[in-house]
C-alpha cells in the first residue's frame, strides 16, 4: 500500500476548514478530522518520515462499500478524460525547468502531483472495474435463468441482452481499450483500433516513469512501476468481463437480425393482402 500523503491531507483539509464562515466550526471539524486525532481514534497509521498515512483496511473497505452506492460506470469520454489527465503529467514532465531533487520544493510538489493524479486514476478504474464485474454477473445469472428458446419471453430476453449490449459497448470495450498500451478509447465503435499518434494511456504512465529513470531516480521509478502494475490488473478482469458477455453480444445481435426480419415478411405479406 503507498498510503497518503500528509502534506497533501493536511493541504486539501486546511481547504476544507477554511470554507466554513464559524471559527467554532472550523475547530471542530479540524479536531475531528486531523492526523492526530485519526491516529488517537485508531483509524491511520503515521509514518512520518516517509511523510505518508495508512487508513485502516477496514476503514478503506468501509469507504468503498459506500462509494458503490454512487458509483457509476465511466463513459468513453471520461475515460478519455483520465488519459488527458495522465498526459498532462508527462508534458509537464519534459517541459518543466526544475532541480530533479528531492527536497526542491518544485520537485516535490510535482512528485506528490504525479502520484495523486496517477492514484486518483486506479481508484476510478478500479471501482468501474469491479462494478462492471457485478453486472456482468447479474446479467449472466439473468439471461441464464431464462429460456431463451421460449418465444413467450421474447420481449423479457430482448431488453435484457439490450442492456448487455449497451454496457458492452459503451463501458467494457472503452474500458478494455484504457488498459491496453496500443490502444486508444473510441466513442463511436466497439472495435479495437491500434493509436498512431496519440499517446495512450498505459504509454503515458510509462513515459512518465522513463522520465524519473532519466534523471537516476529510481526509488521513484520503482513505486510508479507498482502503481502501473496495480493498474494493469484490472485489465485481467476486465477481459473476462469482456469473453462472459461476448456471448450474449452475439445473441443479441442474432435474435434482432431474427425479429427484423420477421417483421419484414409481415409488412410484405400485410400488402400483399391489402
Amino acid at each position: 500500500d503507498e498510503g497518503l500523503s500528509i502534506q497533501l491531507y493536511n493541504k486539501e483539509l486546511s481547504k476544507v476548514v477554511l470554507s466554513f464562515d464559524k471559527e467554532n466550526d472550523r475547530k471542530a471539524l479540524y479536531n475531528k478530522l486531523s492526523l492526530a486525532n485519526m491516529k488517537r481514534c485508531c483509524l491511520s497509521d503515521l509514518d512520518d518520515r516517509a511523510g505518508r498515512f495508512y487508513l485502516q483496511p477496514w476503514l478503506i473497505s468501509m469507504i468503498r462499500q459506500i462509494d458503490q452506492v454512487r458509483i457509476k460506470y465511466l463513459s468513453s469520454a471520461e475515460l478519455d478524460g483520465l488519459r488527458r489527465d495522465l498526459i498532462g503529467l508527462h508534458r509537464r514532465a519534459i517541459t518543466t525547468e526544475f532541480a530533479w531533487i528531492p527536497g526542491d520544493d518544485d520537485y516535490d510538489e510535482f512528485r506528490d502531483h504525479i502520484y495523486t493524479t496517477i492514484r486518483r486514476v486506479y481508484a476510478s478504474i478500479r471501482d468501474n472495474v469491479s462494478a462492471l464485474q457485478g453486472r456482468a454477473i447479474y446479467l449472466s445469472n439473468v439471461l441464464q435463468s431464462q429460456d431463451l428458446n421460449n418465444m413467450d419471453y421474447y420481449d423479457q430476453q430482448s431488453e435484457t441482452l439490450k442492456m448487455v449490449r449497451k454496457i458492452y459497448d459503451r463501458n467494457v470495450i472503452p474500458t478494455l481499450q484504457f488498459l491496453d498500451e496500443r490502444y486508444l478509447v473510441r466513442s463511436r465503435s466497439s472495435d479495437l483500433e491500434p493509436s498512431k499518434k496519440e499517446m495512450t494511456s498505459i504509454s503515458a504512465i510509462q513515459a512518465i516513469i522513463d522520465a524519473f529513470g532519466d534523471h537516476d531516480l529510481i526509488d521513484q521509478v520503482m513505486r510508479l512501476q507498482m502503481l502501473k502494475t496495480k493498474l494493469l490488473r484490472n485489465a485481467e478482469i476486465i477481459s473476462d468481463v469482456r469473453i462472459s458477455l461476448e456471448q450474449y453480444t452475439l445473441l443479441e445481435r442474432d435474435m434482432r437480425q431474427f425479429y427484423d426480419k420477421v417483421e419484414a415478411r409481415r409488412h410484405l405479406l400485410r400488402n400483399a393482402i391489402e
